[in-house]
């Protein structure tokens, strides 16, 4: 179970390399184009354009794609959780998030080591948003001919999908350092605890 997990983590850490490498190396060129560096007639100018266009594209909404629906049903399971004895469902949120530890009892007074379900569930609807904002982009490319697109459209989702992913990642980061800080802050307390029941001995 473990080595099956261990290479479909690996895999997954390959794929996002490669999506990665591809979006920097294809945004790049687009740049290098629009900047005139590259020295082409204005006909085939248009054309790298559009290749690069469409294969970032592509790239986005088959990402988009690929995370969405299990994005979907987290939050679905989130927003739907209604028991802790349900001990299935705790375990499908909980592999959800793999660095953060759910609380699933006291969801008013959570312990501080733990992460209340309506934060993880506005998380979720933060990371589905970025998802969403990638389909007006698609309708965009694949809908409308070079000349007449709405580039703002694709602007403005393209900024705010940014926004969403920069930010969720922030969020999710500065939760977990502090899960980490208070782990660290209850062991050093035990640790003291111990220490002086020792030396009362």
């Amino acid at each position: 179970m473990d080595a099956m997990c261990s290479k479909h983590s690996r895999g997954r850490r390959v794929a996002l390399s490669v999506f990665i490498g591809l979006t920097l190396l294809v945004g790049l060129l687009l740049v290098l184009v629009l900047s005139n560096v590259f020295a082409v007639p204005g006909d085939t100018r248009d054309s790298y354009i559009e290749i690069c266009i469409q294969i970032l594209n592509a790239t986005l909404t088959l990402a988009a794609l690929m995370v969405h629906p299990s994005r979907l049903v987290t939050l679905l399971r989130l927003l739907m959780y209604s028991s802790s004895s349900d001990m299935r469902a705790e375990a499908r949120i909980q592999a959800a998030f793999p660095s953060l530890p759910v609380e699933f009892m006291d969801q008013e007074n959570p312990q501080g080591i733990n992460v209340p379900m309506r934060k993880l569930a506005c998380l979720m609807a933060v990371l589905n948003l970025q998802c969403f904002l990638q389909y007006p982009i698609t309708a965009v490319v694949w809908f409308y001919p070079f000349s007449e697109r709405p580039y703002f459209v694709i602007a403005l989702a393209l900024a705010l999908s940014c926004t969403c992913t920069i930010g969720a990642a922030v969020w999710e980061h500065r939760m977990h350092r502090s899960t980490v800080r208070y782990r660290a802050k209850r062991a050093e307390s035990a640790i003291e605890r111990f220490l002086v029941e020792d030396t009362s001995i």
